[in-house]
């Protein structure tokens, strides 16, 4: 069974939208969804408990304590009951029909299962993976959204530099939309912020020896609400600082390892 855990806040705009697509995409699976909502003031817990009612594999869980991102991706791994989980963004940017690919990679050996944007068939936000790539097409694209250009011009810079100071065969490190055997996870099964815990996560799985795939993925500009990673210049400035500042601990701390055995 795959547990598919979503993360949750104020998202009452995308996340009735994002649970209806789940459902008619896994429908042939065996599968449960666990929303997982920071006491969202939206009122995205009310919304999601009506929707949830009555359906047995569905599972709202709400934090009062304690909140953020990886914290609820963790208490959502901690409370799933598959032997598979998948989690991702809950604004839209991310298709749910994804993960039929991704569990196919699963059943052919790999052990984590990356949403990429870097790999051909896939796009940053404002991008079209059947064009060829154009900053200018991408600006316009992003202009109608609440998405933030230099976010994407970082993101796609910074994963090639964080690809090389790791020596990694990945192409995205920041996807934030993953598919992995529950049984291969630590507990917790991540640190980190809310950016720099997929590298740290995909550098754990990768120096632990187990198997890695990507499936392109195209993001999707943000439809409604507020951006929690480029709200301000500054905002992402910090966590893009914080990102490559991961990337040189995790590459150091690999090289002293190999120097002491």
């Amino acid at each position: 069974m795959i547990s598919i855990i979503l993360p949750t806040y104020n998202e009452r705009d995308c996340i009735y939208d994002l649970v209806e697509s789940i459902e008619n995409i896994m429908e042939a699976y065996e599968y449960e969804l666990l929303v997982v909502d920071d006491n969202s003031p939206d009122g995205t817990s009310d919304l999601i408990r009506t929707k949830f009612e009555g359906v047995k594999h569905h599972h709202l869980v709400t934090r009062y304590t304690n909140r953020g991102l990886v914290n609820s991706i963790n208490e959502g791994i901690s409370k799933s009951k598959g032997n598979i989980c998948a989690w991702m963004d809950t604004d839209l940017s991310m298709s749910p029909t994804l993960i039929p690919m991704m569990l196919k990679k699963i059943e052919e050996g790999g052990d984590l299962v990356v949403g990429s944007r870097y790999i051909p068939g896939g796009a940053i936000k404002g991008g079209n993976p059947n064009e060829a790539f154009s900053w200018g097409k991408v600006s316009t694209a992003l202009s109608r959204s609440e998405d933030s250009l230099l976010s994407a011009v970082i993101s796609k810079g910074g994963n090639k530099v964080i690809k090389t100071i790791l020596g990694s065969q990945l192409n995205d490190f920041s996807s934030g939309y993953f598919v992995v055997r529950k049984d291969i996870l630590q507990n917790p099964a991540l640190i980190g912020g809310i950016v720099d815990y997929c590298i740290q996560f995909v550098s754990a799985i990768e120096r632990n020896g187990y198997q890695v795939a990507e499936v392109p993925m195209t993001l999707i500009p943000r439809r409604t609400g507020k951006s929690k990673t480029s709200n301000s210049i500054l905002s992402i400035l910090s966590i893009a600082t914080k990102c490559l500042l991961t990337a040189c601990q995790l590459r150091f701390s690999r090289g002293r390892l190999s120097k002491t055995r």
